[in-house]
């Protein structure tokens, strides 16, 4: 049962241990392998591929940040999803 103001968790999220998070660490660009090999492959379920480009994106442009408004009576009036970082956005190469 939930006591209210009092944490769920209160030793708080336990600690990866250092070598699984190197261990880890050394499959990043297989991962990232996957996820670009399994949204090009057309063989895939759709939901599959659709994962995959939602990782990518994410990891590389940031996820999309959600604004919420609500009005005076906490009811939801409108919900809009904002892409942080542009596709494609030009490199200020100048120095």
């Amino acid at each position: 049962m939930f006591v209210k103001g009092q944490s769920g968790n209160p030793s708080g999220r336990p600690t990866i241990p250092e070598e699984l998070k190197n261990k880890l660490k050394g499959e990043y660009e297989g991962v990232i392998d996957f996820w670009i090999r399994s949204y090009k492959d057309e063989s895939l379920r759709w939901d599959y591929r659709d994962k995959a480009a939602t990782n990518i994106a994410n990891y590389a442009y940031g996820k999309p940040k959600e604004i919420v408004d609500l009005d005076l009576h906490g009811r939801v009036e409108n919900v809009t999803v904002e892409i942080v970082k542009k596709l494609h956005e030009p490199e200020n190469t100048s120095t």
